[in-house]
């Protein structure tokens, strides 16, 4: 449309009607906005014909989900609530400072704290004949008892009768976390029978523990409070009764011992002996 037009080099651009500058295709004039590309438009989903049908359209399948890890405790039906025994340490407060592994898997433990804040299966009590709570042990269990472990000791005692040297018996424990205490009757340090006695006593209680089904217990050192066992007699003594009765025992159902000691002396020569002591 321009032929033969001349515009002069910095002159004024001319105005021309956008219908002037139409070009052709295919024979047909068409504007410069018809020849730019166009815009796909969006498929639509096919309309149903005439028998009423709807065509299919192909559909992306969903990845299968993944399915959520099992938990350990899921699928598995809980067992009856019990106080202790049910953690992997001795509890709060309470201080680890040594260990051996018996050769069937039994842990003895040195630890040094309260007794009756030990998370085991049952405490040991060191007594007299007539069940007697005023000894070292005897004290602290029944301040954190109160009058329901007093009661509960009572009860055996009437029930049981005297406790015969280096005998056990068992009651149900109140307001600690052990579920169960054995109460022993300790022997005495000066006979000819103290060491055997302590030996027998230890056996006791251990025998008490399977019959009940115990897998952890928590025990002082039996016979060097008020019944003057030299501290390192009673160590070996105590620690010796142990390794014999899981050499003899056929099973067991006991997986941990606590020594539980508070003073520096008795806790260093435990830990000595326990060193010494054949796994």
């Amino acid at each position: 449309l321009l032929k033969g037009v001349t515009i002069a080099s910095g002159g004024v651009l001319p105005n021309i009607h956008p219908e002037l500058l139409k070009k052709r295709k295919g024979g047909k004039l068409v504007s410069p906005e018809e020849l730019k590309p166009k815009k796909p438009k969006a498929s639509s989903a096919p309309k149903a014909g005439t028998s009423g049908k709807k065509i299919a359209t192909p559909t992306k399948k969903a990845p299968p989900a993944k399915k959520a890890p099992i938990s350990a405790a899921k699928g598995k039906k809980k067992g009856p609530a019990r106080k202790g025994g049910d953690k992997s340490g001795p509890g709060a407060g309470l201080t680890v400072l040594s260990e051996k592994t018996l050769f069937l898997g039994q842990k003895l433990t040195v630890i040094q704290g309260d007794i009756s804040t030990v998370e085991a299966d049952a405490l040991v009590h060191p007594t007299n004949a007539s069940f007697y709570l005023g000894g070292e042990v005897g004290s602290v269990l029944e301040k954190a008892g109160g009058d329901d472990f007093k009661d509960e000791v009572k009860k055996l005692s009437e029930s049981h009768g005297p406790l015969e040297l280096a005998a056990a018996a068992i009651c149900d424990g109140h307001n600690f976390p052990a579920q169960y205490v054995i109460h022993v009757h300790s022997p005495t340090w000066g006979s000819d029978t103290s060491v055997d006695d302590l030996e027998k006593a230890i056996r006791n209680v251990l025998t008490l523990a399977d019959e009940k089904n115990i897998k952890t217990i928590a025990l002082p050192s039996i016979g060097s409070g008020a019944n003057n066992f030299p501290k390192d007699i009673a160590a070996q003594t105590i620690l010796k009764a142990i390794s014999n009765y899981f050499v003899s025992a056929m099973a067991s159902s006991l997986k941990q011992i606590y020594f539980v000691l508070h003073d520096f002396e008795a806790i260093g020569i435990f830990t000595m002996e326990l060193a010494r002591l054949d796994s």
